[in-house]
């Protein structure tokens, strides 16, 4: 699948741009979040509404190791979704943006779901990526 991915990018310089576009605005997606949550333990926000992630003890911010784990399930889910996309669907460029749009809709609706589900089943209401990173969102005393 890489070599396919990459031979796309060649051929097709419409998917070549999709793809490189769509890397861009997620990694920014991502690189905020993950950033924000290792230096000052919330995003915008987060800091708007009082709440902080901090590692499971309550007692500190969480690392930069900790954040990238925390949205590691959307980094695997929008890479394997970006991947899957430009591999099989590279002839078409309104084709590739419909699959993307329409794939990306229905996993992330059944991530969010599922975070939900699990959220509100534990006493901390930590959700799946909280346990993945180790860390817990509280209500920061104003």
């Amino acid at each position: 699948y890489p070599i396919s991915f990459l031979e796309s990018l060649y051929m097709n310089k419409g998917v070549s741009l999709f793809a490189v576009g769509t890397l861009a605005v997620t990694s920014a997606y991502l690189f905020y979040f993950i950033l924000l949550h290792a230096k000052y333990g919330h995003t915008i926000g987060k800091k708007i509404t009082g709440l902080r992630v901090l590692d499971i003890s309550e007692s500190r911010l969480i690392n930069f190791k900790k954040s990238i784990l925390r949205e590691s399930p959307l980094i695997v889910i929008n890479l394997g979704i970006i991947l899957y996309v430009i591999t099989f669907f590279n002839a078409d460029l309104s084709k590739t943006e419909e699959v993307f749009y329409d794939i990306t809709f229905i996993i992330n609706s059944i991530w969010i779901g599922a975070e939900l589900i699990f959220m509100l089943s534990n006493k901390k209401r930590r959700a799946i990526h909280d346990l993945i990173a180790d860390s817990v969102v509280i209500k920061v005393p104003e």
